[in-house]
């Protein structure tokens, strides 16, 4: 019964991850920007949140009680760059066209992931 309750737990939260991220993404509509860079601004969003509530200390607390659910919800990035990939190929894109789009996410998922993380690193070293 404890395994079905920590799958549970863990889908639960992975859901919530991706309620939130679908809620700021449809927010975002309302920017100037195109629906690629729409996506790229809720992914940075969603990494800059996950880096202060672990900064604040309550990420870890999550990952406590909710497991791998809260370790886990950008699995979904592979999934969306190889359908973002499909999908220009689809249209006859240019290759080099279809390798920007399909690599620039993952530039700014590495590129923000790791500068939230040093920027993390740096303050509670500070604090120490």
């Amino acid at each position: 019964m404890e395994y079905v309750k920590k799958v549970g737990l863990a889908f639960l939260f992975g859901g919530a991850v991706a309620m939130i991220t679908e809620i700021l993404f449809q927010a975002l509509a309302f920017v100037p920007v195109n629906p690629y860079e729409q996506s790229l601004l809720a992914l940075v969003s969603v990494a800059f949140l996950g880096t202060l509530l672990q900064f604040l200390g309550v990420y870890a607390k999550f990952v406590k009680i909710f497991g791998f659910g809260a370790m886990l919800p950008i699995a979904g990035l592979p999934p969306a760059i190889a359908g973002a990939i499909a999908r220009l190929r689809g249209e006859n894109a240019p290759t080099a066209q279809i390798i920007k789009k399909g690599f620039l996410p993952v530039a700014y998922v590495l590129l923000f992931g790791i500068g939230f993380a040093v920027l993390y690193a740096v303050i509670l070293t500070l604090l120490i």
